[in-house]
């Protein structure tokens, strides 16, 4: 257990416990680190100073638990209690960043007092991936090259034979027919693929920094008269404590082709909301704020 037994009495109410944590700890059930009690009990929590309660993977930092009928929970916070911070985009959108405090829940009194210098902190959001870049517009090009042999059916014919489809040269003239010199054709070429969207930042929390999204990869070049991809878009930044973070940006659109426009690039994928310093819901909690809180209430 992380938290250290400090005083167990009698009062009106009940058994009563103070707890104190004086070290690090993660994913941290008041409930539990009580004993699960089974009767009306009043539970003391002193966070010290330099502490920090911190959210881990999809866990809250600090859930205080269904006590029993009665009871009232008072937490004396004097460190730091810290959501996770949302994982950046690297596929699609940002994640969400975790709560601090959960605390809905009925029939039990708590009572937080967030000291001076001390911290209620939901995680930032991550940032989302950005779009990708459109796909350049298409274009041609005139190929020329020998007809075929003499051909009964004309010059155009003679230029069938080698794959071209007009005579531009001389065309001679037979016995068994005609044959072009010089024939031609039109070529398409595809435009080029539209680049990858950067990756998004990760939001601040327990253990995580804010990040930064990365920009986006370069579109590839184009064939022959046709335009090159758009550049991706930039990853969203990830936000810091209690702050969501940013969508990411559009793909830029495609160069035009001789022969067709450039597509518009794809939309960035959405930005991780932010967690919650304090869910509470319809209970009886109280916060007494003297310090510092970062994010939504609910």
């Amino acid at each position: 257990m992380a938290g250290v037994l400090q005083a167990a009495f009698m009062n009106q109410r009940g058994f009563g416990l103070t707890l104190t944590l004086s070290t690090t700890t993660t994913n941290y059930n008041l409930f539990t680190a009580a004993g699960s009690p089974s009767s009306a009990i009043n539970v003391t929590l002193n966070i010290d100073a330099g502490v920090t309660v911190g959210g881990t993977g999809s866990s809250t930092a600090l859930t205080v638990g269904q006590f029993p009928t009665g009871s009232v929970i008072t937490i004396n916070n004097s460190g730091n209690i810290d959501g996770f911070g949302g994982a950046a985009g690297t596929s699609g959108a940002g994640g969400a960043g975790g709560d601090a405090i959960y605390a809905d829940y009925a029939n039990q009194t708590v009572v937080i007092n967030n000291n001076t210098g001390a911290n209620i902190r939901g995680g930032g959001g991550g940032g989302g991936k950005g779009g990708t870049g459109g796909t350049g517009g298409t274009g041609s090009f005139t190929q020329t090259g020998p007809g075929g042999g003499y051909n009964g059916s004309g010059c155009a014919a003679s230029c069938a034979e080698t794959g071209f489809t007009s005579c531009i040269g001389t065309c001679l003239s037979g016995k068994s027919g005609y044959s072009c010199l010089l024939c031609s054709k039109t070529v398409g070429s595809s435009g080029g693929a539209g680049g990858a969207g950067g990756v998004g930042g990760a939001g601040q929390g327990y253990t995580q920094s804010q990040a930064n999204g990365s920009t986006g990869s370069a579109g590839s070049s184009g064939g022959t008269n046709a335009g090159a991809g758009g550049t991706g878009g930039t990853g969203g930044d990830g936000g810091v404590f209690g702050a969501g973070g940013n969508a990411g940006a559009t793909g830029s659109t495609g160069a035009n082709g001789n022969a067709g426009s450039g597509a518009a690039g794809s939309a960035g994928s959405a930005l991780g909301t932010a967690g919650r310093y304090l869910v509470k819901g319809s209970s009886s909690v109280t916060l007494n704020n003297n310090g510092t809180v970062a994010g939504g209430l609910a």
